[in-house]
């Protein structure tokens, strides 16, 4: 299967543009879900420290799909077998965006909306690739919520030491920003319309991991999913004060009082 890749787009971007079922995670270099192999020469990689491309065979041709930038004409190697007859349910493509409203809400957590040039459609539990201008990389982030024919995105994030995105958000003070974004991605999903998803939900997350989760619980209160199904669900953080989405987690629970079940653990909680 042939596919046509833009300037400055990733082969594993351009295959999933165009319906292509590539594997992979993270689609951000930390995984390695996308190893292929390429022919010498042919791709470049636009993020040479990414993780997930240290322990690479280049002698080999290997390559992070979600990390190569064509040079050339080339033909990809992908491990395994590829349903080329299978469709993606929701195609992912290229958005200008703005980033903007960044909120602390608790020590080293803040939430930040970005808003598209158009609007996209996504399935709770999805996420979308992120990169501020001048950077190498995109970095995933999950939606906090759910929409359709969304304009605005809402995330959240977590201060990393070094970490060159959350670092350019917590320490530089940045307010708004032009960014390119990419999605929606992910296959951890919830869809309620899907006959398989009709059973009880257990959820265990910790800190920013939150994300995701709550865009599934999201779509499900929208649909009243808790009032014939139960939630178990577990959200950790290290001290008190790093708790945060306390009100939408009680949203969430007097939605169905009998049937949602939400504790809050702490890890390095002082004796008393």
């Amino acid at each position: 299967m042939a596919v046509d890749c833009q300037e400055g787009e990733t082969l594993l971007q351009a295959g999933l543009r165009q319906g292509v079922p590539l594997p992979y995670g993270c689609g951000a270099g930390v995984c390695s879900t996308c190893v292929a192999r390429a022919r010498p020469g042919t791709v470049e990689t636009g993020w040479a420290d990414a993780p997930g491309a240290q322990n690479l065979k280049h002698d080999k041709g290997e390559c992070l799909l979600c990390q190569s930038l064509v040079t050339d004409d080339c033909e990809i190697l992908v491990p395994g077998k590829i349903d080329l007859a299978q469709t993606l349910a929701e195609t992912p493509a290229h958005h200008r965006a703005r980033l903007h409203d960044v909120a602390l809400v608790a020590p080293d957590v803040a939430t930040f909306q970005v808003s598209l040039e158009g609007q996209s459609d996504y399935t709770a539990g999805q996420y979308f690739l992120v990169r501020l201008e001048g950077m190498q990389g995109y970095r995933p982030y999950s939606m906090t919520d759910f929409q359709r024919e969304a304009q605005t995105l809402n995330f959240v994030i977590k201060r990393i030491p070094n970490g060159k995105f959350s670092e350019e958000i917590f320490s530089n003070d940045v307010s708004e920003a032009k960014v390119d974004v990419f999605g929606p991605m992910g296959l951890a999903t919830f869809d309620p319309s899907d006959p398989n998803e009709a059973r009880d939900l257990v959820c265990l997350v910790g800190g920013s991991g939150i994300a995701g989760i709550m865009s599934v619980l999201d779509r499900a209160v929208s649909v009243n999913h808790f009032e014939s199904h139960r939630l178990f669900m577990v959200f950790g953080v290290r001290r008190r004060e790093d708790f945060f989405f306390l009100d939408e987690l009680k949203r969430i629970k007097e939605s169905a009082p009998d049937n949602v079940s939400i504790h809050l653990a702490v890890s390095e909680e002082e004796a008393s």
